[in-house]
């Protein structure tokens, strides 16, 4: 669950940085979002991003520091996807031979 609404997350953001101007508000929900499920499932690497992007850039709006750290914030999502994805899928694995 988390992956799939993170993933989405990510993708609204990226295409609202897009946008002219930039709805902030928008923006910044979804990273409240993103924060609280990424806090949940320990994404630790990810909440700081998300903090960095709401405190330190987003909220003096910078913009092309925001859209640098939004990089950022991504690299480190899929670095966390790419730890965690073969855990759920022997998970799922085992939970499928022990069906059989």
């Amino acid at each position: 669950m988390y992956f799939k609404d993170s993933t989405a997350f990510l993708e609204t953001i990226e295409e609202a940085m897009k946008t002219i101007p930039i709805d902030s508000i928008i923006v910044d929900n979804i990273l409240h979002q993103l924060k609280g499920s990424s806090a949940s499932v320990g994404a630790n690497k990810v909440l700081k991003e998300v903090n960095k992007i709401t405190r330190q850039v987003l909220g003096k709006g910078n913009l092309e520091g925001t859209k640098a750290s939004i990089l950022k914030l991504r690299k480190e999502y899929d670095s966390f996807k790419a730890k965690l994805e073969p855990y759920f899928q022997l998970k799922q694995a085992n939970s499928v031979a022990q069906v059989k």
